[in-house]
């Protein structure tokens, strides 16, 4: 994933995308498993921060093990 400058004084949101190819029976038990509400996935990522305002201030945000409900239907995902 390249880097991403974000202008002063801005408030972003980022989506990243991923792809997978399950085979037929993991696609059907994918299907199945979004009908029934209990359709997740974990997630792991790293993003490292750089505020050139604050003196370069620097931090890293570590995602480990963040579980994201896909067929959550209290959430509101629409734009």
């Amino acid at each position: 994933i390249p880097p991403i400058n974000i202008p002063p004084g801005s408030i972003n949101d980022y989506l990243f995308t991923t792809s997978f190819t399950p085979d037929e029976w993991q696609a059907l038990s994918l299907t199945t498993d979004y009908y029934m509400g209990s359709l997740a996935f974990t997630v792991d990522a790293k993003a490292f921060v750089r505020i050139p305002q604050l003196l370069g201030y620097t931090f890293e945000v570590d995602f480990d093990d963040y579980l994201v409900h896909v067929s959550d239907d209290i959430s509101d995902r629409h734009l």
